[in-house]
C-alpha cells in the first residue's frame, strides 16, 4: 500500500509507512488531507525511474472520495513500463509524485520513495499475471496501413495482455479499428497497448469496445509533424472496457 498524507497549505506530501509494492500486482494507494483541501479537482499519482530523466513508469488518476479528506485509488503496478525498468533488478527505489488540483491550482509535490520488489511466484500460477508474459496467444503484432479492423485473440487464460501496433502511413486518410472482445475475458482483466503511428496525417486509431461498432473507448489521429507512441491500458469490469491509463508521446 501507498499510504500519503498532504498538507494543503504547505503542498507537501509525506509517506506515512515506508512504501514497498510487488511488481504485478495492483497497489491500494491512499491519500489523506491534513486540513481541509477546498476543491479537489484531480488527483494523480505517478511512479518514474530514479534517473534525471524520471520516466513514467506506472500511474493512476482514478481516485475516489471516501470522504472530504480521504481519497482512494488502485495504481497498476503490473504496468509494461515499470515490468521492463525491473527486468533482472532486486528490490529498487524509484520516485513516486503527487499531482493535486486544488481549487483550479496544480500542485506538484517533491519525489518521494517507492521500493519496488520483483514478484516470488512468477508463471500461470499468480492471479493477477506478475509480470507479462509475451507469447502466442499473450501477444499480437500488426504491421496496419489502411482502415481496417483488427481484433485480438484475448483467450480466457490470459489475464493480461500486451498488444503492439505498428500502423503505417497508408495510400490516403484511413481508419483502423482495434476491437477489444468481450466474450472470454474476466473481471479485472487487463490490456495493454503500445501504438506506433508514423509521422502523417494519414492513419486514425479507434479502440473500441465488444465490437467494430461499439463504444468507442479511444481515439488517436496521427501527426503530420512527428511519429505518435500511444500507451494505453485498460480493465475489463462488469463485462466491459474502461481506460485506466492513456499516454502519448511524440518523436
Amino acid at each position: 500500500m501507498i499510504h500519503l498524507t498532504y498538507d494543503p497549505v504547505t503542498g507537501v506530501a509525506k509517506l506515512v509507512l515506508a512504501a514497498i509494492i510487488k511488481l504485478g500486482a495492483d497497489v491500494p494507494v491512499r491519500v489523506t488531507f491534513t486540513g481541509a483541501p477546498g476543491t479537489v479537482g484531480a488527483l494523480q499519482l505517478a511512479l518514474g525511474s530514479p534517473d534525471a530523466d524520471s520516466d513514467v513508469l506506472a500511474y493512476t488518476e482514478d481516485f475516489t472520495s471516501e470522504s472530504d479528506r480521504v481519497w482512494t485509488a488502485l495504481l497498476d503496478a503490473s504496468d509494461t513500463r515499470l515490468a521492463t525498468f525491473m527486468t533482472d533488478k532486486t528490490a529498487t527505489a524509484v520516485n513516486a509524485e503527487l499531482v493535486a488540483v486544488i481549487d483550479g491550482i496544480r500542485r506538484v509535490t517533491p519525489n518521494l520513495t517507492v521500493t519496488v520488489q520483483p514478484p516470488i511466484v512468477v508463471g500461470p500460477e499468480t492471479s493477477e499475471g506478475g509480470p507479462h508474459y509475451n507469447g502466442g496467444a499473450d501477444y499480437d503484432s500488426d504491421d496496419l496501413s489502411s482502415t481496417g479492423t483488427t481484433t485480438p485473440a484475448i483467450g480466457a487464460s490470459n489475464r493480461v495482455f500486451d498488444l503492439l501496433l505498428q500502423l503505417g502511413a497508408g495510400a490516403g486518410a484511413y481508419t483502423r479499428k482495434v476491437v477489444l472482445g468481450t466474450t472470454s475475458p474476466q473481471e479485472r482483466d487487463k490490456v495493454h497497448i503500445r501504438a506506433e503511428l508514423p509521422a502523417h496525417a494519414n492513419p486514425t486509431l479507434e479502440i473500441r469496445n465488444g465490437t467494430a461498432g461499439g463504444t468507442l473507448l479511444l481515439t488517436q489521429p496521427g501527426e503530420a509533424d512527428g511519429a505518435v507512441i500511444l500507451f494505453a491500458t485498460f480493465i475489463f469490469r462488469s463485462g466491459a472496457w474502461t481506460p485506466l491509463c492513456v499516454q502519448t508521446s511524440s518523436l
